[in-house]
């Protein structure tokens, strides 16, 4: 199986960026020990209270275990059973979306977070309707049709990651409006578009229709962008707590609060938001770089 020597650079690209960024500012942290740990699972965005852990400077972890299991079966996949798996969950990832770019627009009060939001809605709604309609004129299928024909193993996953977003929806929908409400919305999705890159890894490479293959290069290109700039927005915006890779625990920890935050003046720049961002991309980066070597080992034992 040949993988695109882009996909192969853009996880060790994200992990090294994100490596830079947390690197001088871990020891400060009192994170440095993690650094001799072996490298576990990357830990699952908790499903609960994530507005409460945004609105107290906490994040959500940027990788889930689930999103990478899928991207694994996804591999095992062909033909029209790689496009419609692929298809049945992207439509359900985008509808989770729309509707957290909609909450956005609704309570969110950051003038540029509102912007991007209503851009996202645009874009996912029509991502929504094009797959769709590829569903139904390539496999005379609708979503939920391409998903009970899945096997079960598969649909499972499916079922098991869409729980999860919803759950992280549900966290967001009891964020009342205001700065905190952006927050909670930007730390929320960078897990979102995480699952939706790894997602788009196999159709880009694999699918059967051209036409396929081309949108969700460009979704996947999307997915990260998106990533990069929630990561770069909430690194700007006051304290901002990461659970880290390599660390034992998955409880998230709380970074110092700047002046930003605290209005008090004269305060020190906190290492936070730096730290922050990178382990958010370095997550990104782990994680699909992790599902890539998988494809590479599969593709030599066939």
């Amino acid at each position: 199986m040949h993988i695109p020597i882009p996909w192969r650079r853009r996880g060790a690209v994200l992990f090294t960026l994100g490596a830079v960024l947390c690197g001088p500012a871990a020891p400060a942290t009192a994170l440095s020990s993690a650094a001799a740990s072996p490298p576990p699972a990357v830990p699952a965005a908790s499903p609960s209270s994530p507005a409460a852990r945004a609105e107290d400077g906490g994040a959500a972890a940027s990788v889930s275990p689930l999103a990478c299991r899928l991207g694994e079966k996804l591999t095992a996949l062909r033909g029209a059973d790689l496009e419609t798996a692929f298809l049945a969950g992207i439509v359900a990832h985008d509808e989770v979306a729309v509707d957290m770019a909609r909450l956005e627009l609704d309570r969110g009060t950051d003038s540029a977070l509102r912007a991007r939001a209503q851009t996202l809605l645009t874009a996912h709604q029509r991502q929504v309707e094009q797959f769709t309609g590829w569903l139904r004129q390539w496999y005379a299928m609708t979503p939920a049709q391409a998903l009970a024909r899945l096997s079960p193993d598969v649909r499972t996953t499916l079922a098991a990651l869409e729980q999860e977003v919803q759950r992280l929806l549900s966290g967001l929908r009891g964020t009342g409006k205001g700065t905190g409400f952006d927050r909670a919305y930007a730390d929320m999705m960078i897990p979102l578009h995480t699952s939706g890159l790894i997602q788009f890894l196999e159709p880009q490479a694999r699918a059967v229709h051209a036409e396929l293959r081309s949108a969700a290069a460009t979704g996947a290109t999307g997915q990260e962008s998106e990533i990069a700039d929630f990561s770069a927005w909430l690194s700007g915006h006051g304290a901002h707590a990461a659970t880290v890779p390599g660390t034992a625990a998955s409880a998230p920890v709380t970074l110092p609060k700047g002046a930003a935050d605290t209005g008090e003046g004269a305060a020190p720049v906190s290492p936070g938001p730096l730290v922050a961002a990178g382990c958010a991309l370095a997550a990104a980066g782990a994680g699909v770089g992790t599902l890539l070597l998988r494809r590479r080992r599969r593709a030599a034992r066939d």
